[in-house]
């Protein structure tokens, strides 16, 4: 199931929830930043136990309004990218805390590294207010191009729109994809990179056989 809300509409995030009998296993929120919306996608499990229907949707709805305050809503504020918030809930309607993450999806269109280097710090630019938040980024292209990065943001954390100058965090993102960018391949790549205390950890590559799955 998907349907389309509007970004100021707890409400219909809500009525959403509970437009049906059955539990709801996962729940994801797509924010698009270009018509200010939000969309949502449940994936149910079994129907409700009735008598136990009530305390469900209680407890799932301050789940909903708790995330909504928190991140949702200061998110879409900042206005910063298109973003995904992902949730796993269990059989008492509370968030599975493990299985919480928000993605942002950052394009990429450059043909060298000049353009490229430029576009990262201007799109990475907008993401300082979270830098405290990110707890890994992915990186994918071809043929010695990036053409995305998807940034993940730990949600249980509360420090979003800090305003902190956090440009030297900014300057060792772009100097280590300065560095990565001299040595990617011809062929299909996609390659993780941790991230702890707002910085890139440093590049370390085993093997050539490992060396464009994982980077730590």
């Amino acid at each position: 199931m998907r349907s389309e809300i509007n970004t100021a509409g707890l409400e219909s995030i809500l009525s959403v929830i509970e437009d049906d009998n059955r539990y709801i296993q996962k729940l994801n929120l797509d924010y698009r930043i270009k018509d200010n919306k939000f969309y949502i996608g449940c994936l149910y499990g079994d129907t409700f136990n009735m008598s136990l229907k009530k305390n469900y949707l209680e407890v799932l709805s301050q789940e909903v309004i708790s995330m909504y305050e928190r991140c949702l809503l200061p998110l879409s504020t900042l206005k910063v990218h298109d973003f995904t918030v992902n949730l796993e809930i269990n059989d008492r309607g509370e968030f599975i805390r493990e299985e919480q993450y928000i993605e942002i999806i950052i394009p990429v269109e450059a043909v060298d590294k000049l353009s490229t280097l430029s576009q990262l710090y201007s799109k990475l630019k907008k993401l300082i207010p979270l830098f405290p938040i990110i707890n890994s980024i992915e990186v994918q292209g071809e043929r010695k191009q990036l053409n995305q990065i998807r940034i993940y943001l730990n949600p249980k954390e509360k420090s979003y729109l800090i305003n902190e100058n956090k440009t030297d965090v900014l300057g060792q993102w772009i100097a280590s994809f300065d560095n990565f960018i001299d040595n990617l391949p011809e062929t299909p790549f996609y390659t993780k990179i941790k991230v702890q205390n707002g910085m890139i950890k440093p590049i370390q590559f085993k093997n050539e056989k490992e060396k464009w799955k994982w980077f730590v």
